[in-house]
């Protein structure tokens, strides 16, 4: 019979943007990561999102949503006199996420001065570290310690910015079920881990990706300390209801699990699993000649810049894929002497 192997994953990591501080040991990784999860008997992730990513490596994966362990997260933000403290948490990869708006806060702190402050928890800029009233705490790789820490830390607002890349589009909304247990209120980045799950204006703030959307965001929670409240209490209402281990989608796992071992073991592989190919049913890229398809042949940890180069060709957006390619590409040691070839940076396309 064997046993089933499950392969568990919560983010994207074979597509790390390149500005991404764990991108280079990514992709050196990617060829196991593919091996492994084409040879799992199932995979399961966090979101749909990811899984629609991930399909094309193995047929079984099942969305299994992120839920809190409510004994971890039983205490809320008590209330505290003094200014309005707006907080970001995060590891330092979220640098970039965080460079995105921070004009966003330095707009807030010069309005409102005193009236706020700054809670910084394992990610900082070097700007936002000098504002007025800005502390900035190491973060904690302990959960455990990590969720005492943020119901301890007064925090009125939470700010989540991400940018509009893949890799964080199949991001979980853990940090809105984290905010909302701690009874926090929050702006977040109006994508696919936040919209699917927070009604806006109810449970959360949903933005777009320019600074002065942010701080009209971030401003309205300073100054309406109502909506502040009601919002801190809905999305804690909720996540306390249909995100933790007690409630009714934990069965989720369950049945999942029980599927999993219902299915026939191949040798130890999930059956029907799909094989790594450097194949495309969409067009083949070249550059000036140079077969992007037989590169990545060579190189397995360049399939997803491929793919993405040749989505770009098949929209007919010649200037994207051109960019991809220099972005991407351009500072790998390993393509060097493909990019060495070119004269000048001219993309086609061949059937």
């Amino acid at each position: 019979m064997g046993t089933p192997i499950i392969y568990e994953v919560d983010d994207l990591l074979m597509e790390m943007p390149p500005n991404n501080p764990n991108h280079e040991f990514s992709m050196q990784c990617r060829p196991f990561v593919l091996d492994v999860m084409q040879k799992a008997a199932a995979i399961t992730v966090s979101t749909e999102a990811l899984k629609a990513e991930l399909l094309r490596w193995n047929p079984n994966i099942y969305v299994l949503p992120n839920l809190i362990d409510e004994r971890l997260w039983s205490q809320t933000q008590r209330p505290h006199a003094g200014p309005v403290v707006i907080g970001f948490t995060g590891t330092s990869t979220h640098g970039d996420d965080l460079r995105m708006i921070e004009d966003a806060f330095i707009q807030i702190s010069a309005k409102h001065g005193q009236g706020v402050a700054f809670q910084f928890m394992g990610c900082v800029t070097d700007r936002l570290a000098r504002l007025p009233g800005a502390q900035v705490a190491d973060f904690t790789p302990d959960y455990e310690s990590f969720a005492r820490a943020l119901q301890t830390t007064p925090m009125d607002i939470a700010v989540v910015s991400l940018e509009d890349n893949l890799f964080n589009r199949c991001k979980s909304n853990i940090k809105w079920l984290e905010y909302s247990a701690c009874g926090i209120a929050g702006v977040y980045s109006d994508l696919p881990p936040y919209n699917s799950c927070i009604r806006h204006g109810q449970t959360g703030l949903l933005v777009g990706n320019r600074v002065q959307d942010w701080f009209q965001a971030i401003d309205t929670l300073v100054t309406n300390a109502s909506l502040r409240r009601a919002i801190a209490q809905q999305a804690r209402q909720e996540v306390l209801s249909d995100y933790t281990l007690a409630s009714p989608r934990v069965q989720l796992f369950a049945e999942a699990y029980h599927a999993i071992l219902r299915r026939p073991l191949q040798r130890g592989f999930a059956s029907g699993a799909v094989p790594v190919s450097v194949k495309s049913e969409s067009r083949m890229a070249q550059i000036l000649g140079i077969d992007l398809n037989q590169a990545v042949a060579q190189e397995p940890h360049l399939q997803g810049v491929v793919e993405r180069v040749n989505r770009a060709l098949s929209l007919g957006r010649t200037q994207m894929a051109i960019r991809m390619v220099q972005k991407e590409l351009g500072h790998r040691n390993e393509v060097t002497r493909i990019l060495a070839l070119l004269e000048e940076p001219l993309l086609t396309s061949v059937s």
